[in-house]
This record gives structure tokens, C-alpha cells and sequence, in this order.
């Protein structure tokens, strides 16, 4: 029996750094109850934040594709995980979801970087994002450690996402064996959790 679900964050309970629409906050509502306790972070070094901006600029340049446009900051530290977001924070969904539709700008610059940033893990997540993390820092680490401080099983997890395929920042829990659903967008999500509370009920 599945115990513990987890959910990606951008396409899949919002779209594209948008706000939370209510019936995603309803359905999740009705599936989760929120805690909130820090028990570990895998935080970068100033310098190594520095570097790892430094390799996406030169990544951009070295690979063409500085898009011509952007709306907002392109680079999100979120401590642990630096995201690169090639159109910006604030681009509009449709504009993020024309620039890479078949990942193909994102591989060569994925592959670019992991020339540039030997031993970190360079995986990508939404439309347009490419996530740095320390080298094993990634979704199954992640998804580990939750088994290690909550006692469930990962045979009792389930991670919904849009980027379960090799490559992707949701694909370590595949790896790992978790039961895995992908879905595009945020109404695959609400079909998702729909069925899984029909399951339960």
C-alpha cells in the first residue's frame, strides 16, 4: 500500500512558476496533511555558486541558444540546487512551452555542462529548466532520506511528475524503484489525485 506520495512542483501542481490554483490546493487538501521539519541540506560553497553561474554562461554562448528574450532572473538558488531557467523566472507559459518542446536545446546544453561542472548532478525539470545539485543529490537522495526519517517504505511511495525519463530531475525516483505517474501538466495532476483517492476511499 502506497503511504507517502510526492509531487513535482512546476507543470505538475502549477503551472510554470505561477501561484497555486484552488482546486490543486483543494485536491491536495483532501490527500496531504503539512509538516515541515528540516533534516538535512546539501548546501553549495558561495564559490561553487559562482562557478556553477559562471559554467551557464559560458554553456549559453558556447551552444547558441541565448534566447532573445527573457522575463526575469534566469538563475534560482534554492541553496542545495541552483535552477537555471533559460526564459526566465517570469516568462509566460506559452513562451516556455515553445522554446525546448522536444528537450533538444536543454540536451546539448546539459551536455555542455556536465563537460563544464564534472561531478554535480545536471538533470532537467518544467519546460525550460536545468537543475544543478552535489553529484547523488538529486529526487532519489531525497526520496531516501524521507524513507530513513519517516520509517516508510519506498515501496509504500509514489512520485507524480513530468520529468520521468532518463536525463530528467524526476527520473531518480524511478531509478530507485518508486512507483512512478507522469503527467504533462496540472489537470493531470487533479486526474492523478482523483484516482488515488478513489483507490483510497
Amino acid at each position: 500500500m502506497i503511504t507517502l506520495i510526492a509531487f513535482d512542483l512546476d507543470s505538475i501542481l502549477v503551472e510554470s512558476k505561477e501561484a497555486i490554483k484552488s482546486d490543486i490546493a483543494e485536491a491536495l487538501s483532501e490527500l496531504l496533511a503539512v509538516a515541515y521539519q528540516l533534516v538535512y541540506a546539501e548546501l553549495f560553497s558561495d564559490q561553487e555558486r559562482l562557478n556553477i553561474i559562471k559554467a551557464f554562461e559560458l554553456s549559453l554562448s558556447a551552444t547558441g541558444f541565448t534566447p532573445e528574450q527573457t522575463w526575469g532572473q534566469r538563475i534560482e538558488d534554492r541553496g542545495s540546487q541552483i535552477t537555471f531557467s533559460a526564459l526566465g523566472q517570469q516568462a509566460p507559459v506559452r513562451e516556455k512551452e515553445h522554446w525546448d518542446p522536444d528537450l533538444a536545446k536543454r540536451k546539448v546544453i546539459q551536455a555542455d555542462l556536465r563537460t563544464r561542472l564534472p561531478g554535480l548532478s545536471i538533470n532537467m525539470g518544467g519546460t525550460t529548466s536545468i537543475d544543478i545539485t552535489r553529484e547523488g543529490v538529486d529526487k532519489g537522495y531525497g526520496l531516501k532520506n524521507l524513507r530513513d526519517t519517516s520509517g516508510i517504505p519506498l515501496e509504500q511511495m509514489m512520485v507524480i511528475g513530468d520529468a520521468i525519463f532518463s536525463g530528467g530531475n524526476d527520473y531518480p525516483a524511478k531509478e530507485i524503484g518508486l512507483d512512478t505517474v507522469r503527467v504533462k501538466n496540472p489537470d493531470g495532476t487533479l486526474a492523478a489525485i482523483a484516482a488515488i483517492v478513489a483507490c483510497l476511499k
